[in-house]
């Protein structure tokens, strides 16, 4: 059963980095301008 899944991992080896550095990319660029806003908010007590 091991080797099946070893077999599936090497097969889809360059979409699994793919996904990860989209992922990876996606989460800063949409997680960080609400983190900021956030703390800034709470800098001026607004939030």
């Amino acid at each position: 059963m091991n080797y099946k899944v070893k077999n599936a991992l090497s097969k889809s080896k360059n979409a699994l980095i793919i996904v990860v550095i989209l992922w990876v990319t996606l989460s800063i660029v949409l997680v960080s301008p609400i983190t900021v806003s956030i703390v800034e908010a709470t800098a001026n007590r607004n939030f």
